[in-house]
């Protein structure tokens, strides 16, 4: 095999110099971008009401009060990133789910998520008192917390019990952030290729497929060499991406520490 058109690909000036331009804007646009924050959703269901006037019925209830439908719905915010993060407020809300008791967690830690001082002064309650009808409003459909430090690498999650009015067809929970420089991003619950999601790992792997027949078709003289890498690349694309991904996000944050 005739790999010498390789080593004259790597030796034109050109294409260092577009390699090299290529590599300094991708650099100083890593840099500079605004980072995103991934956070994904898992709803289960634990109970459902039902009447059937002839095997019997089935309720559900919270506090006395029937549900019609009953989830656990789990929120893991990642960050992801190359960076460090501190006093971050976010908020969890949903829409037509009702928000009922929670559970927080920074995993791999003993501490939890707490409420942001805002949200903890809007839901406080005098000793003896109840709720405002205002606080109960709010409390089931949102909550704020704060974190003083979201270091890179780090996971936390927040678990609530969730009910839905029988038209829906299930829990919607999403969460928003409000910090310079930060911006949340939802990632629907789906397969992964060695633990990259799934599109991501598809789109790395026909972007690679493309490229590598170009340059072997352009490039290689032997036709039998550019047919055997090719279908290489195009049988194994969906393994290589994610580990292209894994690779180039490693790089990232070597590059931006």
């Amino acid at each position: 095999m005739d790999l010498s058109f390789l080593k004259d690909i790597f030796h034109n000036q050109f294409v260092r110099y577009i390699f090299a331009a290529f590599a300094g804007a991708l650099v100083l646009y890593l840099r500079n971008r605004v980072r995103r924050l991934e956070y994904v959703v898992h709803h289960e269901r634990i109970a459902s009401s039902s009447i059937d006037p002839i095997f019997g019925s089935i309720q559900a209830t919270w506090q006395g009060n029937p549900v019609s439908n009953l989830y656990t719905s789990r929120v893991e915010l990642t960050n992801d990133t190359s960076r460090d993060f501190s006093e971050v407020i976010f908020k969890v809300y949903s829409g037509d789910t009702i928000l009922l008791t929670e559970r927080t967690e920074i995993i791999g830690t003993p501490r939890i998520v707490e409420w942001s001082p805002a949200f903890k002064q809007l839901m406080f309650v005098q000793p003896g008192g109840t709720p405002t009808q205002q606080q109960y409003d709010i409390y089931n459909k949102s909550r704020e917390y704060k974190l003083p430090v979201f270091n890179r690498g780090q996971k936390i999650a927040m678990t609530y019990l969730t009910a839905i009015p029988p038209s829906a067809s299930g829990p919607g929970v999403w969460v928003d952030i409000e910090h310079k420089g930060i911006k949340v991003e939802y990632i629907p619950p789906g397969p992964r290729i060695h633990g990259v999601p799934q599109k991501a790992a598809i789109g790395f792997g026909l972007a690679i497929s493309a490229v590598t027949f170009l340059i072997f078709g352009m490039y290689s003289p032997d036709p039998w060499l550019t047919a055997f890498v090719c279908i290489f690349v195009g049988l194994f694309a969906q393994s290589i991406g994610a580990i292209v991904y894994r690779v180039l996000k490693l790089l990232k944050a070597i590059v931006l520490h």
